[in-house]
């Protein structure tokens, strides 16, 4: 199972979005999870479902 990247670019602004909490050996990430972003420069929030697949960092498009 891959947990979240640290940081993704934030498909708003392009910026860069920092993992919020990150995955520890005790707490990690599973599949169906959703992993919370927030953009430094622009200050969204981004939520990334985690799936077992190898995490691309990018949201998934809904269209």
């Amino acid at each position: 199972m891959a947990n979240p990247s640290a940081t993704i670019t934030c498909p708003g602004c392009g910026g860069e979005a920092h993992l919020l909490q990150p995955a520890t050996d005790e707490e990690p990430y599973e599949p169906g999870e959703v992993a919370a972003y927030r953009c430094a420069d622009c200050g969204d929030r981004v939520d990334v479902p985690v799936s077992d697949d190898e995490d691309d960092g990018r949201p998934e498009d809904d269209g």
